[in-house]
């Protein structure tokens, strides 16, 4: 049997502004800002676990914590502020892997934050984690953004933290 884990996965950043003409995909007040983080999960034991699908699997996930580390544009992320949960997991065919949905919050020092939620796969006979973010609004310049970014990285099985990086792009609005 698998042992408990707490499994995270979140953030985003920002790194150079990209200015693009207006497009249908990309309407005038928009800028394209490519992304790229660096990232550390802390989980919170004292959450409560959820328990993967099919229900009666005995396979549970740490049902939250923080995120510290870096993303471009943005920089130090305040991990008191930076949370995560687990919304729900699914066991498949393949007794090595999970997959979680998660959803949470990162922010910065400067006041920015961002809204996202995420599809992770855990494979534990290798230690990774692997999946994608959608960012999905927040607060400052992300007040009514968009986007996705691809992650990659390990998880630490003694203790349940995980680290990763990611790249990929995020839609801003522009004043």
């Amino acid at each position: 049997m698998m042992p408990v884990l707490c499994c995270l996965v979140l953030a985003m950043g920002c790194s150079k502004d990209e200015n693009v003409a207006p497009t249908a995909q990309n309407p005038a007040g928009t800028k394209i800002q490519a992304m790229s983080v660096n990232l550390s999960s802390i989980p919170d034991h004292f959450l409560p676990h959820v328990e993967c699908l099919p229900e009666g699997s005995h396979l549970f996930q740490c049902g939250g914590g923080s995120m510290q580390g870096t993303i471009s544009e943005i920089g130090q992320v305040v991990r008191e502020e930076s949370r995560w949960k687990v919304t729900g997991c699914e066991a498949g065919s393949d007794p090595n892997k999970i997959k979680e949905y998660i959803s949470g919050r990162i922010s910065s020092d400067s006041g920015h934050c961002f809204l996202y939620t995420g599809i992770i796969t855990i494979d534990y006979s290798v230690t990774a984690v692997y999946g994608t973010l959608y960012i999905e609004g927040g607060s400052g310049k992300f007040s009514k953004s968009s986007g996705k970014i691809d992650i990659a990285g390990q998880v630490n099985l003694a203790t349940g933290s995980w680290t990763w990086t990611g790249n990929g792009n995020v839609k801003l609005s522009t004043p």
